[in-house]
């Protein structure tokens, strides 16, 4: 009975040490589980025993930069304060981060208000610079625009022009970017806007016109006043035909003599709803081929259904000031799109740069992100095999027609390895016939016949891995 107990005994400490001695094992070779997270960083001494260059404490955690690092600092200094963005390895909840990446991320700033300015120059100082460059100040409704020789003048500055200008807020008035010079004849038209019921429907030697009696938006009371208002084909006028009794919403531009011609003109719904009168700028995020469809500018949905309302080439990344109703369901219907060419050049279509990688799909087709990169992987692109986050890469991708980077390769950045140099002592490996034995320091004599050496085969150059996807060269 004792034998059985002790040989019991010994059999659970023999399987105890079985299962505890892998774990352990495994704990030895673990290099941890990869971390992201992002923060403002705060420096602090390096813990004890640790081999870092520097210590920080970001979003709660104590991350080391070592000498591995790859440091991205392309928006700043690494400093207190400094927001940053973390790629490492971390071996338990309560252990540093071993940071792989550390890129510092743009750094929150007080955005500069622009703004936009209309109307007839009033007063006027400028002159050339000497280089071409019109420098100095007009003054439009009162606002003091500065013109530098960073400015972008389309068209010629006169006391009486009628300018569009596209500026930055300063204590001084408006720091000009842009300023459009209106073509004499639209000078004189004002825009004016009003609601109202139609009570008329017809034509005479102007054109087509509707009768709106207009109706008073701060109490609600209808007024005697009826107005007339021409339309033609730049009108921009709601799908189904107009009635006698149907509340509507007007834009107009009123020519000289007080005609009113409609720029758009919006049915207001039975339940009260009245399209909103809405006025905005921002970049072109994508513009329907054809110029007619459905655009994104400043991420607001809008349809332009007649090309002639648009003003300037558009292309992705250009300024646009758009004019229109918003109806419910949040789509603008644009009376006016002007586009405002940058005073940079573009990028090249195709471009080249290299980077740690920052975020990536896990099936790779998608979306990625390189240093301050944002581009397309898609099942066309050539891609390195084994490519993780925080590896460096290099990319080559091209400028889509709406803005977007399309990758064509992806290729992984592999520092160079030194190749260990043969030794001149050969390793003799006695056939089955042996000799002797012969020891590896030994001299070796001309073999006989009967005693002739295996020679081992030399070994390949191993190949590098094949690209994900490619099948000789780039794929495009």
């Amino acid at each position: 009975m004792r034998a059985k107990r002790i040989l019991s005994l010994v059999f659970a400490a023999l399987l105890a040490i079985s299962l505890a001695l892998p774990a352990a094992l495994l704990a030895e070779g673990r290099k941890g589980q990869v971390v992201k997270f992002s923060g403002v960083a705060q420096q602090i001494d390096v813990p004890e025993g640790a081999e870092a260059l520097s210590a920080w404490r970001v979003d709660g955690q104590t991350v080391l930069v070592t000498t591995e690092t790859n440091l991205v600092t392309s928006h700043g200094p690494l400093e207190d304060g400094a927001e940053v963005m973390v790629i490492g390895r971390q071996e338990g909840e309560d252990a540093p981060v071993i940071a792989i990446v550390l890129r510092l991320l743009k750094q929150k700033t007080p955005r500069t208000s622009k703004v936009f300015v209309r109307g007839v120059i009033s007063e006027m100082d400028v002159s050339d610079d000497g280089e071409g460059h019109m420098v100095g100040s007009i003054v439009i409704e009162g606002v003091t625009i500065l013109v530098t020789a960073d400015t972008l003048v389309e068209g010629e500055l006169a006391v009486g022009a009628y300018v569009i200008v596209r500026g930055i807020a300063v204590p001084e008035g408006v720091q000009a970017e842009y300023i459009h010079v209106r073509e004499p004849e639209e000078e004189q038209e004002e825009i004016v806007e009003f609601w109202g019921e139609i009570v008329a429907i017809g034509n005479d030697d102007t054109g087509d016109y509707y009768d709106i009696r207009v109706g008073d938006e701060d109490d609600d009371e209808e007024e005697n006043d009826v107005r007339r208002v021409y339309v033609n084909e730049e009108t921009n006028l709601p799908e189904s035909p107009l009635g006698i009794g149907d509340m509507v919403r007007v834009r107009a531009r009123e020519a000289e003599g007080g005609t009113l011609w409609a720029i758009a003109i919006g049915r207001i719904e039975p339940d009260g709803f009245v399209p909103e009168l809405v006025s905005f700028s921002g970049p072109i995020q994508r513009f329907a081929a054809g110029l007619e469809g459905r655009w994104l500018i400043a991420g607001v949905h809008v349809v332009v259904t007649d090309r002639e309302i648009v003003e300037g080439e558009p292309r992705v990344g250009y300024e646009a000031e758009v004019e229109g109703l918003r109806y419910r369901n949040g789509l603008v219907h644009a009376t006016r799109v002007v586009i405002i060419p940058p005073t940079v050049e573009p990028e090249p279509d195709e471009i080249t740069f290299s980077g740690a990688v920052l975020d990536m799909p896990p099936h790779r087709n998608g979306t990625w992100t390189v240093d301050t990169w944002r581009f397309i992987v898609n099942s066309k692109t050539v891609v390195s095999d084994t490519i993780a986050l925080g590896d460096m890469v290099q990319v080559t991708a091209v400028q889509a027609g709406r803005g977007m980077l399309f990758a064509k390769s992806v290729i992984k950045i592999v520092a160079p390895t030194e190749t260990p140099e043969p030794t001149e002592e050969a390793t003799v490996t006695p056939t089955d016939e042996a000799t002797p034995e012969i020891t590896e320091t030994a001299e070796v004599e001309e073999p006989t016949p009967s005693s002739t050496p295996h020679r081992p085969k030399p070994t390949k150059t191993p190949k590098p891995p094949r690209p994900h996807g490619a099948r000789g060269g780039y794929v495009y």
